[in-house]
């Protein structure tokens, strides 16, 4: 090797620190101070960002935003820009991802492949009298995970500069720093820039932790069908009113012939009792949405809910009538199933048991047909003729519907099913419905009167054994309620155990000294004992209060 070359080769790194140093003041350009307001106003962070596109697009700390309502930057011109939306968010990397106002920016150029292990690259160190300085470190170590780089780095950058970026040799940004949870500095941390990719928002966002925790709106999914599950997800699980507003605002602008963003704004309107400027968000839907029998539609579903509240006060015409009207007017511009059994949901309401029949029945002939339409097919039927008979069959129908074994989705149906046998006098069927529904909910998730419920049926089925379960399930639950103590006496009493339905009875006029019953059922099981004496006594006192049943008891015993 010659003298000359291996001059050269010295000088090499000599070379690169000074070009990346003489890069310092254009590395710059694209930083960002960054600070954060909460909902009062207050100052909550401060620290530093990058733009990462030119149209004022950035990259931070996510703990910069942590409970932040409001955010501003300002670039290295000293031009301050407000933060608009936030476009993704994670707390396990330690990024956001923001656009702001600033329509043109000074932004870094992103690397679209990973840095290797030695190779020199540049970073912004903190200095208390000089501000932000670039300074050049190594790459010690590369380690992939979920198809991402992160590097160790051997310079000591402190932790306020958290989610700045790491540029090659070239200038390009290869990774975003994190902060460095090691009590003692001895390296820094850094992320591959691809992971900017990752934060974006989509439907499921609604419910991201993360996100939630920044009250600064959140920027709409690209795709529109993600958008408008979006909006529904948000409304459905609203944390952030002036970030759900943002959002139908968003979506209006993007897709000014589409329902959704009226509807819902609508539906937030009428739930603060705003019903006038609920009807002028429907009345620009009438104007501006493509599709007319959806707004007729939604409509229709607004006022039906409305009235459903016991305390809404009818505003102008909005009332079950106008429901059903809607949805008529619906079904008659596109006459799908769902407008149909809008207007039978209405034909229920107004208590038009025929209309409503009929209509669910049409349903139940085509593949719209549901556990819901049959139920209410049924419900229809059983207020306006009471036919069993069809009733339950309608019933069978709705559980048929179901898959073996059932689902805790089948539960509801299984209730009223065992509801209606019992009130037809189908009561084995009923008690076999009841241990359904309560196998499918769980026992420890049911309260006492569902069991009590449980128990007559069991009891005019003549299956003793659950009876007395039963009741004793309802017992657990409320020990001291005289009724449960009293008709646990009664089955005793009826499967010939007159000890325990003693002491039942007994356990019962603890809580209710005036208990009739208590005192009948301690006659009867006396009588039974053969202990004429006290069998009177207890006979006596219960007519005394009121039980005339007794008196053939007393006769047979004088």
């Amino acid at each position: 090797m010659t003298k000359k070359i291996l001059i050269l080769l010295l000088l090499l790194p000599l070379f690169v620190l000074s070009e990346l140093q003489a890069k310092g003041k254009e590395s710059k350009k694209g930083l960002v101070q960054v600070t954060t307001y909460d909902k009062a106003g207050q100052k909550i962070h401060s620290g530093y960002g990058f733009f990462i596109s030119e149209n004022g697009k950035c990259l931070a700390a996510y703990d910069l935003f942590l409970g932040a309502a409001k955010a501003e930057v300002i670039d290295s011109k000293g031009a301050k820009w407000n933060v608009m939306r936030i476009e993704g968010a994670s707390d396990l990397y330690d990024l956001v991802k923001f656009t702001t106002n600033c329509q043109k920016s000074e932004s870094y150029t992103l690397s679209d492949k990973a840095a290797t292990q030695d190779a020199i690259v540049s970073v912004f160190m903190s200095d208390g009298k000089k501000g932000v300085q670039l300074s050049t470190s190594k790459i010690l170590e590369c380690k992939k995970y979920d198809n991402l780089t992160y590097y160790t780095l051997a310079s000591m950058a402190d932790n306020q500069m958290a989610g700045t970026p790491v540029f090659d040799a070239n200038g390009i940004v290869i990774g975003v720093m994190q902060k460095n949870a090691e009590k003692v500095l001895t390296k820094s941390y850094a992320a591959d820039i691809a992971i900017e990719k990752l934060l974006s928002t989509s439907a499921l966002s609604a419910g991201q932790t993360a996100l939630n925790k920044i009250f600064i709106p959140k920027q709409l999914p690209e795709d529109k069908s993600q958008a408008a599950s979006y909006l529904y997800l948000m409304s459905k699980n609203m944390q952030d009113t002036t970030s759900y507003l943002a959002a139908l605002s968003d979506f209006k602008t993007a897709y000014p012939d589409q329902c959704t963003a009226y509807v819902e704004h609508a539906s937030l309107m009428a739930s603060k009792q705003q019903y006038s400027l609920a009807e002028a968000d429907y009345n620009e839907a009438f104007q501006a949405v493509k599709d007319q029998s959806e707004v007729h539609y939604n409509l229709s579903k607004l006022i039906y809910r409305l009235n459903m509240y016991t305390d809404y006060r009818k505003y102008k015409d909005w009332d079950l009538n106008k429901a059903l009207s809607e949805a008529v007017e619906a079904y008659k511009l596109s006459p799908l199933p769902l407008y149909q059994l809008q207007q039978g949901d209405c034909y229920y309401a107004l208590k038009q048991y025929q209309q409503a029949f009929d209509t669910y029945q049409i349903l139940n002939k085509t593949s719209f047909a549901s556990p819901a339409t049959f139920f209410y097919a049924a419900k229809a039927r059983e207020l306006m003729d009471n036919d069993s008979t069809v009733v339950l069959a309608l019933l069978d129908s709705a559980v048929a519907r179901f898959p073996q074994p059932y689902k805790v989705e089948a539960a509801p149906y299984l209730l009223q099913r065992a509801q209606l046998r019992q009130k037809y006098s189908q009561f084995k069927a009923s008690a076999i419905d009841y241990d359904a529904y309560e196998k499918l909910i769980g026992t420890q998730n049911l309260n006492d009167n569902f069991f009590y419920m449980k128990e007559q049926a069991d009891i005019s089925a003549n299956l003793y054994a659950w009876a007395l379960n039963d009741i004793d399930k309802a017992l657990q639950i409320r020990p001291k309620e005289y009724l449960y103590n009293v008709e646990k006496a009664i089955v005793q009493l009826r499967v010939g155990n007159n000890d325990e339905a003693i002491y039942n009875a007994q356990q019962a006029l603890k809580v209710n000294s005036e208990g009739s019953d208590a005192y009948k059922v301690l006659g009867i099981a006396n009588a039974q004992k053969k202990n004429k004496a006290e069998a009177l006594k207890y006979l006596q006192k219960a007519k005394e209060l009121g039980d005339t049943q007794v008196d053939e008891w007393i006769k047979k015993l004088r």
